[in-house]
Parts: structure tokens; C-alpha cells; sequence
């Protein structure tokens, strides 16, 4: 599989004269296709099994000698040949991507490069090129480069700057309005020719002049085409230039959050044709929303306020349907209590938030989060389950993504803020476990960007204090809290609590003591958990102290005679054989940790772990 079938069959003519012989004779047999490029791509086929055309050379450093592969030179020549004349189609086909690239990193053009994208764009307005989905991708593609990055050239070219707006309005023109065409946009294809075009009036809109007025509608179509692309290249813009905008950029955030809840107010499949007549209506005075001249701030971005208003209205519909007698079946409708927005978008909304691991201005970054944060919440525990409240999970980039940004702000918060961050978060127990299992781990994989990782040692004390003192045994969710006092406690971290200052695990045992003393007799999970902490280098200072620990846990009246869950035995064995190995010497002179490795491996006799009898003749040879 690692080698194809023409590299062997070479690998055969080099050493193989009747194999090559054969081959010489079988090749003018083959076809050539009829297309030019197939053609040619099985003549190189064929000089590559001719044993002809390799030749003996010597390699100048170690002189080896080895046959190695020379083209005919008539082949070279066709070659040659047929790159020349593909040379423009190539060029066009990179076009766009080069475009792209040159947009991202902002480089001005100059005059040479200016003058080439025109030329390019003549070509195309000549009808040189037969693909017009290519040609219509080139031409706004060289278009938007020229108006944002070539300002200065289309200024003496006045007519190049005509034709360049022209193709900027027409490409504009095909974004949709209507419900079924925007949501082609989203669940379809990438429109590139429209995020070409983001670029350009996301420039012109920028430059705040008399003109920019007329592109500022744009923008907002741009924002809600459907096309989650295209809105990220808008907002991404947008924020890169956040302080020469100042209110309008919180005035474009919050049109994005309004769109979040329009599109979920979409017409369903059953609903009338005036359902979708108010949509079109609530999208044109959204696309009419005002974003310079007016007063905005970070408080403006209540996406609660939005869901609630959202879901009143939804209500109302679904309460018509059903008094004109069109969902009577469904039975009466209920009001949600969180309305949900489109969190997809959301995500793409707030990316330049979520998906950056930069910490500057942390006080907005962290009030943003946090409001993010709330609203997932919120919309988590309003749909969650009946039974036992098990909120529902994480919206996969809005929620995770604002959860690992919370991780984030928190390892670099101040210490006075910090309490702040994660309190926010682990408040929520065990009926959100998904959230605050991943917002765990995320901080301990943060802790590696910490310049002095010591100073995580007092969060992750006060972190793991608050699970500790939260009443997190709720029916049906309790094993989800005993499991997130065991990932605030660093069980399954032990890697990069190793990178705390030396002596951690010694600082700390007060809080490993106090929950083996209250929980490791909760869930086997737990002890498993634990052994593998104690056999970790970072455990290791602790480990005489949790085998008695763990001693005083089995010998207690509670036990049954087996294991509820598979893997706990063994791992009991796996920190009995690692102590016995590793702490010989030290266990001899401890007479404690010695008589509890000898009560563990008894207890663990008489629950039938046939590895444990093994040990017995081990701990005879310590006495």
C-alpha cells in the first residue's frame, strides 16, 4: 500500500532485463486518449517504464552509481510546449487565491500589480474566458483587490474605477432576500465571489466619508446573506478597525445578535405565505438598521433580551396555528423559556473573541464572555432534561468555544478577578458536567501558557475548595460531582501539575486528605482515579498517606464483597506493585504505609483479584 504499482514495476526494468525487454515491446501497443493533457501524462507514463531512457550516473558525494530517469528531449520539448500555451488558464485559476491571500495581509498594491489585475479583468469582460464560474470568481476577486488595496492607482485610472464599482454592484445584487434563497446560503456551498466583495465594501464603508453612507447597507446585507463565511469576514474586519468604527462596531455586533434570533423565526414548513411576508419585512428594517451616528456600548449586546422577544413572537405564531385549527393535533402550544438563537452564527458573530487566545482589554474580553457564557446557561438549563435536570450540552462553537476563552481570561485574570471567571461556571454543578468538565481540562491545559505556572497554584486551591464545600450529591447527578471534584483536584493532569513549583503535592495534601476522607468512598471511579494520581510523579510524596487512605476506605463497614466497576482491582494492584517496586526501602521503615499495602492486598484476596496473591509473598520479603 505504501508503494505503487508503476514504482515497482521501475524498481523490476532496473534489475530485470526480460522485464524491460517485455515492457518495450508491450508499450506501442497502448492508446493514447484523445485529450491533450491525458496524452501527454501517458507519454511520461511510458518513458518512465522504457528502460532507455535511464541513464547511469554517480553521485558526487558518495560515488555510487544508480540509473536514473532523463526525458527524451522531444518529450521535454512537448512539455514545454503545452505549459506555455495553459500558462494564462493557470494564472486565472490561482487568481482568486491570490487575491484572497494578498486581502488578509493588506499589502498595498503597486502600480505593476494594479495594472495587472485590470488587464486581467479586461480579459474577462472580453468573454476571453469560456468558464463563467470562474470568471465571475476572478472578476470580483481582482475587483475588491483593486478597490482595497489599489486606491491609489484607480485614483488616476478613473475608468478602470467605474468598471471595478460596476462589478463590486452586480455581484452585491445576487445576495439573497427571501427566506429559501438565504437558506441555500447557509446550509450550501461557500459563495467566495460574495466574500470577495465583503472585503471591498467593508473598505469603502471604513472610510467614513460622504460616500460610505451608501455602502453601509451593504455591509449589514453582507452580515445577514446567510453565509457564515461572509458574515466572519465582515465582523473580522470590522474588529481589526473596532476603534476607528467606536460605536458603530458595537452597533454591527448587535445587528448580528438580532439576525441570530430573525433567522429562527424563519417560515416553517406549514405556515402561510404571511409569515413570510412579516419575515421579509423584519429582514428589510434589519438591513435599515442604523450603524453610524448612534450611541452604543457593550451592554447593547443582551442576547437574553433578544431570545425572549424571539420567543414571545414564536409563541404568538405558534398560538394562531393552533386557535385557526392548523396544529390543534400538536395540542396547546407552551412558552420555551429560553428561546434559542442561532448559536452557528453566534459562534461566527463572536469569533474574533472565542477563537483568539489574546488576553488585552481583559476587562471587555471578560465581560463579553461572561454574557456569553449566561445566555448558553440559560439556554442549557432551560432545555434540560425532565428527570433529573441534566442541562442540555454546550452549543459546539458558541458554548465550548466561550468556555475555552473563559479558561483563557481566567489563568491570566487578576487575582482579584479570577473568582469572578470561574465561579460563573462551576456554580452550575453537576447538571451542567459537560460545560464544567471541559472548562476544567481547558484550564489545566491553559496553565501551560502561564509565564510562572506557580501562580496557578492558589487558583487551583480555591477552585478545588469550592467543589469540596458545594453540596454536589443531587439523585441522578452525584456521580457527576464526585467526577468534577475528582478534575478540579488535577486526577488525569498530573503532567502539567508537575510544572508547579516543587513541593505542590505536599502544599496541597490538606485538600487530597479531606476529600479521601469524605469521598474517595463515594464511586469506585474515584479510586481508580486516585491510584493512578499516587503512581504519577506528582503524587508520589503523597503516596504512603492515600495507602492509608485508601486502607481505612476498604476496611470500612460500608464495603461490599466485590467491585461495582471493571479497572478498579487492577488499578489497585498497579499502585501496590508500583509501591512495592519503587518504595521498598522507604515502605520498610514505614510500619503504616507497610500494613496497608498489607490491608489492600487482603481486601483485595478476598474479593477473588487473583493478581493480589502474587503480592502477598512480595510484602513477606519487605517484614
Amino acid at each position: 500500500r505504501k508503494k505503487t504499482l508503476v514504482d515497482a514495476a521501475v524498481e523490476l526494468l532496473k534489475t530485470d532485463d526480460v522485464f524491460a525487454n517485455g515492457l518495450q515491446l508491450l508499450i506501442p501497443t497502448w492508446k493514447l486518449p484523445e485529450d491533450t493533457k491525458e496524452a501527454l501524462e501517458f507519454k511520461l507514463l511510458f518513458a518512465t517504464l522504457n528502460r532507455d531512457n535511464y541513464q547511469v550516473m554517480t553521485d558526487p558525494e558518495t560515488g555510487d552509481e544508480s540509473l536514473n530517469l532523463v526525458y527524451p528531449e522531444e518529450l521535454n520539448l512537448e512539455i514545454q510546449s503545452w505549459q506555455s500555451e495553459n500558462a494564462e488558464p493557470t494564472d486565472y485559476l490561482y487568481l482568486p487565491y491570490r487575491c484572497e491571500k494578498r486581502l488578509q495581509g493588506g499589502q498595498r498594491l503597486n502600480n505593476e500589480e494594479a495594472e495587472y489585475l485590470s488587464s486581467f479583468i479586461q480579459e474577462f469582460e472580453a468573454g476571453t474566458h469560456d468558464n463563467d464560474a470562474a470568471k465571475s470568481e476572478c472578476r470580483i476577486a481582482a475587483a475588491a483587490t483593486l478597490i482595497s488595496l489599489g486606491e491609489q492607482w484607480l485614483s488616476k485610472n478613473p475608468e478602470a474605477q467605474i468598471q471595478v464599482l460596476a462589478i463590486l454592484r452586480e455581484t452585491l445584487s445576487g445576495i439573497p432576500s427571501t427566506e429559501d434563497r438565504i437558506r441555500d446560503y447557509r446550509i450550501g456551498k461557500s459563495h467566495s465571489e460574495i466574500q470577495f466583495a465583503a472585503y471591498a465594501v467593508m473598505h469603502l464603508w471604513l472610510k467614513n466619508n460622504e460616500a460610505s453612507q451608501e455602502w453601509e447597507g451593504d455591509v449589514l446585507r453582507l452580515l445577514t446573506s446567510g453565509d457564515e463565511n461572509v458574515a466572519a469576514t465582515v465582523v473580522r474586519i470590522a474588529h481589526e478597525n473596532r476603534e476607528r468604527l467606536g460605536s458603530a462596531w458595537w452597533r454591527l455586533l448587535r445587528a448580528g445578535v438580532l439576525w441570530s434570533g430573525l433567522i429562527r423565526l424563519a417560515r416553517h414548513q406549514f405556515d402561510g405565505e404571511e409569515v413570510e411576508d412579516a419575515w421579509k419585512i423584519w429582514l428589510a428594517r434589519l438591513r435599515r438598521f442604523p450603524l453610524r451616528n448612534k450611541d452604543a456600548t457593550p451592554d447593547d449586546l443582551n442576547l437574553e433580551r433578544v431570545a425572549q422577544g424571539c420567543g414571545r413572537l414564536d409563541y404568538q405564531r405558534r398560538m394562531r396555528h393552533y386557535e385557526t385549527g392548523q396544529d390543534a393535533w400538536r395540542g396547546k402550544p407552551k412558552r420555551d423559556k429560553c428561546f434559542s438563537l442561532d448559536t452557528h452564527f453566534l459562534g461566527a458573530l463572536f469569533s474574533w473573541l472565542i477563537d483568539s487566545i489574546g488576553t488585552d482589554d481583559w476587562s471587555l474580553r471578560a465581560d463579553l464572555a461572561l454574557r456569553l457564557w449566561d445566555y448558553e446557561a440559560t439556554r442549557g438549563k432551560a432545555h434540560s432534561k425532565e428527570k433529573y435536570g441534566e442541562y442540555d450540552l454546550p452549543s459546539q462553537r458558541l458554548g465550548y468555544g466561550t468556555l475555552s476563552k473563559l479558561a483563557v481570561l481566567l489563568v491570566a485574570a487578576p487575582e482579584r478577578e479570577q473568582k469572578t471567571i470561574w465561579k460563573s461556571v462551576l456554580r452550575h454543578g453537576p447538571a451542567a458536567h459537560a460545560a464544567l468538565q471541559y472548562f476544567i481540562s481547558t484550564c489545566f491545559l491553559r496553565l501551560s501558557d502561564v509565564d510562572d505556572p506557580s501562580a496557578f497554584e492558589p487558583l487551583l486551591r480555591e477552585m478545588a475548595e469550592y467543589g469540596l464545600a458545594a453540596d454536589w450529591s443531587q439523585p441522578g447527578l452525584w456521580f457527576y460531582g464526585e467526577r468534577l471534584i475528582c478534575d478540579l483536584l488535577g486526577f488525569g493532569n498530573e503532567s502539567i501539575l508537575a510544572t508547579l513549583r516543587p513541593g505542590a503535592a505536599l502544599r496541597l495534601k490538606d485538600l487530597y486528605q479531606r476529600w479521601a476522607e469524605t469521598h474517595l468512598d463515594s464511586d469506585e471511579e474515584s479510586v481508580r482515579r486516585f491510584c493512578h494520581f499516587l503512581m504519577t510523579d506528582f503524587g508520589a510524596p503523597l503516596r504512603f498517606d492515600g495507602l492509608r487512605w485508601l486502607s481505612t476506605m476498604l476496611n470500612g463497614a460500608s464495603r461490599s464483597g466485590y467491585w461495582y466497576r471493571e479497572g478498579t482491582g487492577d488499578a489497585l494492584v498497579a499502585l501496590a506493585v508500583e509501591t512495592l517496586t519503587s518504595d521498598t526501602q522507604a515502605l520498610s521503615k514505614n510500619p503504616e504505609a507497610r500494613q496497608a499495602v498489607i490491608e489492600i492486598v487482603a481486601s483485595l484476596v478476598a474479593k477473588g483479584v487473583p493478581e493480589a496473591l502474587a503480592l502477598q509473598d512480595r510484602i513477606k520479603c519487605i517484614r
